[in-house]
């Protein structure tokens, strides 16, 4: 059953029952509703108020609710129809079967299909896909959102000085997400440079000065503007100062509008200790300038990395300012739509295993699908994906590392500290929570005599190394009374890096406290 078909379907049923047709705007609200998307997702993608949406998707569910004979809403209009189907002996038909005599109903239906995203009609559309380790361009139909980063972003891009800064495991979409900003800020009339640290000789890397001056010809060239390094840089001062002084009295003083940056593998600097404690440190003071300075209000900057950041000074840190966002795994019904853009139904069952496979990675998601549709026999597993990148997280654990993995340590508010071991030693989960006499399985972590343990659930949340982003993680595990990680609470399930310095919480009234300690060996 496509969505295209119960479109058009529903499209008739409207019309003859009320001599209306659905409105584009109702056809893209009936989309959004059908793939679960919220109003403020399907108000982005159309270029209207999300209150205007919701008045126009109000209408619709009342012109179903008049067709259907039963109220209907956005959370219930797809049970109503496979009611009304089962019992009004309707059926929708496939597009190849439906034949139509009015030319004019013929003309409402292109239109209402005109509305649907595009979908492969052959395997020579798809057979040059774009994500074959490559960025997804504007407009791509295999970029999928993740609200609300997206929109989180979109705004912040707006604000005078702000940092973005975009981590998460290679082949996640963290270069896809950066073009996009880049495409809103152009569209504001925003000047913009895109540099990405792959690109740079070894040897700029490891000398301060000679990576200044790339960085600044870079940008100086990006944005078609005269060569004057040679007139600002002065040989006494050092080369921080002179970098300051070209982008202040130079280029953020002759451009007009806000100029964004865009740092991309930043990360690759991250071994170069003296280096690139030197230059995030002069990122940093560029960030906090902007605070008070008005022609650095005029610079936004993204940071684009894989991997948690060395710590190489907590005070000045480039990466505990400005706007974080940790790209996540596709959801399920992410994955149901990214699907849907290559033609495969949700009720296909190898989508299922897909799935199932609990691998949201869209890269390893797009070869998958890539196989299905190329109908082979046997669909190209995880597994054997997993070849493509440098490192893999499919399966929450630990992998061998070269190197000792940093020390992990858990404060309590009084002064006990729990030092986790488990994890330097065995691929595991560790899981925290109370240990209970009824079963033979416990968790690895007793909180048990610890003040208000009676909020903590039996297996309250567990830890695990994720070697992608080199960076432990922890997950609340569906329990009871929360977890949450400098006050915000974690969402069931999903994987949130445990940094030094955080304040990781239990219970919904914050009552169990403890500081989280990871120390680097040296």
């Amino acid at each position: 059953m496509e969505l295209q078909d119960i479109l058009v379907f529903v499209d008739n049923l409207i019309y003859s029952k009320t001599g209306k047709h659905l409105s584009t705007l109702q056809v893209n609200i009936f989309k959004g509703a059908w793939l679960g998307h919220k109003y403020e997702r399907i108000a982005e993608n159309n270029y209207c108020s999300e209150d205007y949406a919701k008045v126009i998707g109000s209408e619709l569910w009342n012109l179903l609710s008049k067709t259907l004979g039963e109220k209907v809403s956005k959370k219930t209009f797809k049970a109503a129809l496979e009611r009304y189907q089962k019992y009004s002996g309707s059926v929708f038909a496939s597009s190849e079967a439906r034949v139509n005599s009015s030319n004019e109903q013929v003309k409402i239906n292109n239109r209402v299909r005109e509305a649907l995203p595009d979908r492969p009609q052959s395997l020579e559309n798809i057979q040059d896909l774009e994500f074959l380790g490559k960025p997804l361009e504007i407009g791509s139909k295999f970029y999928i959102e993740r609200p609300p980063i997206e929109s989180r972003c979109y705004q912040a891009i707006k604000q005078d000085g702000c940092l973005i800064g975009i981590k998460a495991s290679p082949k996640m979409g963290k270069t896809s997400l950066a073009i996009r900003i880049l495409d809103r800020a152009a569209k504001q009339r925003y000047n913009t440079a895109y540099l990405n640290f792959q690109s740079v000789d070894e040897g700029i890397c490891l000398d301060l000065e000679r990576l200044l001056k790339w960085l600044c010809a870079t940008v100086t060239l990006k944005l078609e503007l005269p060569n004057r390094i040679d007139e600002y840089w002065d040989n006494i001062a050092n080369s921080k100062t002179n970098c300051n002084i070209y982008f202040e009295e130079y280029l953020l003083t002759i451009l007009q509008q806000p100029l964004v940056l865009v740092f991309d593998r930043i990360d690759l600097l991250f071994y170069k200790s003296k280096v690139a404690s030197e230059f995030f440190g002069l990122l940093r003071d560029w960030y906090e300038d902007a605070k008070n300075l008005e022609v650095w209000k005029k610079l936004r900057m993204i940071i684009i990395y894989s991997q948690e950041a060395i710590p190489l000074n907590r005070d000045r840190s480039l990466f505990n300012v400005g706007l974080a966002i940790e790209l996540p795994e596709f959801k399920p019904e992410q994955v149901r739509e990214l699907a849907f853009q290559y033609g495969i139904e949700s009720t296909d069952d190898r989508l299922e295993q897909i799935i199932d496979r609990r691998d949201g990675n869209p890269y390893h998601l797009n070869l998958a699908l890539y196989d299905l549709v190329k109908n082979q026999p046997t669909f190209r597993t995880i597994e054997q994906t997993t070849e493509f990148t440098p490192t893999s997280t499919l399966v929450e654990g630990i992998s061998e590392p070269e190197n000792p993995l940093p020390s992990l340590t858990i404060v309590h508010s009084s002064g006990k500290r729990i030092t986790i071991e488990e994890l330097r030693k065995k691929q595991k989960k560790i899981y925290l929570g109370r240990q209970t006499g009824k079963t033979p399985t416990q968790p690895e972590i007793d909180l048990t005599n610890i003040p208000y343990s009676e909020r903590v659930s039996r297996f309250h949340a567990y830890i695990f190394w994720d070697s992608g982003v080199y960076s432990y993680k922890i997950v609340d595990n569906d329990s009871t009374n929360t977890t949450s990680l400098n006050g915000e609470v974690l969402e069931p399930g999903q994987p949130y890096i445990l940094n030094d310095g955080n304040l990781l919480e239990f219970g919904k009234e914050h009552k169990i406290q403890f500081t989280v300690e990871v120390k680097n060996y040296t």
